[in-house]
């Protein structure tokens, strides 16, 4: 976070920053005049683990729409506008639950005291260009008018029909489909069964069969499925007892050996230099604070182990990224045999875990709070990560359709906030 405030003041100073007016988008063999996105929390523009208007207008569907040359509209509409980029926004500073960053000594992240007012853009009258529903999974955009455990569907489709039906009615003649991250993500963040290939494949060949036989014909650009084991939400954490004020690890005094944290089948399993170890989600933090997990005659131990839904064993780990390995294998299939291409988001985003980003002459990376690339839950990217993103689909868009949309301007992301932070 400090480094990317940093960040911040560094690039506002740079003189190559706010370039020339890129010249105006070419759409090749496509057609953007009718632009909808499909998907879950990261179309929807989720970020600190809630839903607000500010954040949601960047999300990287929102900074492809402006790319494309569309205005971006989230409140107050009466009149419908289906040729720009309309979403229902929520309210700053968001939902219930959202995140903010209270302070950075001693951290402290609590959630809004108070949340924001309500939906903003209730009395559009068609459906919204951005179909992304928080929380969703493909089989829920084709199956799923209205949730009672999940308000993000009412807020997105008001009881009009489908994430899928709403898009078709539309008529689009070009759609961003991100979808699948759903169908993995909860077995990290509760333990919840994944979707299985079979399942996958058949609801993604409705969507696109359902889109590709509308009378517009709208081109599609698929994004991959993230490796969700490697994301802030679950590498945060260590196994193991780490002092809380110099965040170094703690030993045995006798051996020098890592203390590991007790979990539902006892001590947790330590990475070693070839091997992975165990790993606890930034859920586990507010139980640890209560003394779960800590080891017996700890201070302040309960005596009571860290549950398995913040434990993402090893086992667990290769189930999963088997699965998505298996989906997103069944998504460049289905993408070859109806001839859409796939943006390799997972890798724009995997970047910064391996590699760091380098911007301004500072590095970004995907650690938790300080690197820049993932929102204040570990789970969903910044501002910044969506803009990786919006670039990874534009990208794509550009090389398969022919097109010369100009990417995002990542340089006025980070420097300067507001609708004056993405280049148009």
């Amino acid at each position: 976070m400090l480094g990317f405030l940093a960040a911040a003041t560094i690039l506002a100073g740079c003189a190559d920053i706010d370039p020339l007016q890129p010249p105006p988008p070419r759409s090749g063999r496509a057609d953007f005049s009718v632009l909808v996105a499909l998907g879950n929390s990261l179309t929807m523009g989720t970020q600190n683990a809630g839903i607000a208007e500010s954040r949601q207008r960047h999300s990287y569907a929102a900074l492809v729409a402006r790319q494309m040359g569309k205005e971006v509209l989230s409140s107050g509409l009466t009149v419908a506008r289906r040729n720009e980029f309309a979403l229902p926004g929520y309210a700053d500073p968001g939902t219930p639950g959202t995140l903010r960053l209270e302070s950075l000594v001693p951290l402290s992240i609590v959630p809004v005291s108070e949340p924001g007012s309500g939906p903003t853009n209730a009395a559009y009258p068609i459906a919204y260009n951005n179909l992304g529903i928080d929380g969703a999974n493909t089989h829920e955009l084709v199956s799923v008018v209205t949730s009672p455990t999940n308000p993000a569907f009412d807020l997105v489709l008001r009881g009009k029909g489908t994430a899928l039906q709403l898009a078709a009615g539309l008529l689009p003649t070009f759609v961003l489909l991100w979808t699948g991250n759903g169908d993995v993500v909860e077995a990290v963040e509760r333990g919840a069964p994944m979707t299985s290939p079979a399942s996958y494949r058949e609801d993604l060949e409705r969507i696109v069969t359902t889109l590709q036989a509308l009378p517009t014909q709208p081109g599609i650009v698929a994004g991959d499925i993230i490796d969700v084991t490697a994301i802030p939400f679950v590498t945060t954490v260590p196994p193991y007892l780490v002092n809380p004020y110099t965040f170094e690890p703690m030993r045995n005094p006798f051996t020098g050996a890592l203390i590991p944290l007790i979990g539902p089948d006892g001590p947790l399993a330590l990475p070693g230099p070839d091997t992975p170890g165990d790993l606890v989600t930034l859920y586990g933090i507010l139980l640890m604070r209560e003394g779960y997990g800590l080891p017996p005659g700890f201070p302040g131990a309960n005596g009571e182990a860290l549950p398995d839904t913040v434990v993402v064993n090893v086992a667990e780990q290769e189930a999963i990224r088997s699965r998505v390995r298996e989906l997103n294998q069944v998504l460049r299939e289905v993408a070859a045999e109806r001839g859409f291409p796939v943006a390799e988001v997972a890798a724009a985003l995997q970047q910064a875990a391996h590699e760091g980003i380098p911007i301004g002459g500072l590095e970004y990376t995907d650690e938790y709070l300080f690197g820049g690339t993932f929102s204040l839950d570990g789970m969903h990217p910044s501002d910044l990560g969506h803009a990786l993103v919006a670039n990874a689909f534009l990208e794509t868009i550009n090389e398969f359709y022919g097109a010369t949309i100009p990417l995002v301007n990542i340089g006025r992301v980070l420097a300067m906030e507001g609708e004056a932070a993405i280049s148009k």
